[in-house]
């Protein structure tokens, strides 16, 4: 069901709602990962509220950390598109999460890998590898190396330089084979390509459900922003959603708006200041 567009909606006073944003091409700015200035105030007036802040993003915990220690962030963070949901340092949160957490982690396993390389002939097809397991990562060039791979992993990304073209047909190809087996991405970074591969089931959609019930909210209460394909269904699922003017044109049409700033303007975190502002108003 199509969502219905609201460009008035207002933060209810007395109302608890967990933010949550996507980082590259919306909270992050286009040059080398960087954040708008306006981010720091946005976060703020989040925490003045005692709202939760959630990082929902296909980037690893590892990678993630920088923003969260900038921003002095503690609530749990979403990784690798929904694969895994990471509790950083909120006690209350942790002990919440404790029997659960692991059920939280989906895997490709390391022999699902292996086979899927020496199946394809990836070795001699792309540039190299990289693997990200729960405590471990690692990137591999050389088919001896994935053959050691010990661990499984919450994402497997082929990776392909200088090449555009020859990526795409390898998306394409390695999509009709896998489809119905693994979660298949295209991430374009500079020069990089990288075929992403990752557990069945994974969605950010999935994960925030599962963080919503650890603060006792739905959907209802749930704000998100977003700008790609794989917010899709976290755009549909959330109450109220936004993506940057600069958007992919799918995620356009399940926002709830579509701001009137780009990432590279800080657009999520106006939106996130105009919204509290008005709060504080009683406008």
């Amino acid at each position: 069901m199509k969502k219905e567009k609201n460009n008035k909606f207002k933060l209810e006073k007395g109302k608890k709602y967990l933010f949550a944003t996507d980082l590259d091409g919306t909270f992050l700015t286009s040059y080398r990962d960087s954040m708008h200035i306006d981010n720091y105030e946005a976060v703020k007036m989040i925490k003045k509220h005692n709202f939760p802040f959630v990082i929902a993003t296909g980037r690893s915990w590892w990678w993630a950390k920088k923003i969260y220690d900038q921003l002095g962030l503690v609530d749990a963070s979403i990784h690798f598109s929904g694969a895994q949901i990471h509790n950083v340092n909120n006690n209350a949160f942790k002990i919440n999460f404790k029997k659960k957490f692991e059920e939280i982690y989906t895997y490709i396993k390391k022999e699902e890998i292996i086979e899927l390389v020496k199946e394809n002939n990836l070795i001699t097809k792309v540039d190299f590898f990289s693997v990200v397991g729960k405590e471990h990562q690692a990137e591999f060039s050389k088919m001896e190396d994935i053959d050691k791979l010990f661990f499984d992993a919450f994402e497997f990304a082929v990776v392909v330089k200088n090449n555009p073209s020859y990526a795409q047909k390898l998306l394409l190809e390695l999509k009709k084979k896998y489809k119905s087996r693994f979660v298949i991405k295209y991430w374009r970074h500079q020069k990089m390509r990288e075929i992403i591969f990752s557990p069945p089931e994974t969605d950010k959609s999935i994960a925030l459900k599962h963080v919503l019930k650890q603060y006792n909210l739905n959907e209802k209460n749930l704000i998100y922003f977003g700008d790609n394909i794989n917010d899709i269904d976290a755009l549909k699922l959330a109450k109220i959603s936004y993506v940057p003017k600069n958007a992919n044109e799918k995620a356009k049409k399940v926002a709830t708006e579509i701001l009137e700033y780009t990432n590279d303007e800080g657009a999520v975190a106006k939106k996130i200041i105009e919204l509290i502002t008005e709060l504080e108003n009683g406008k």
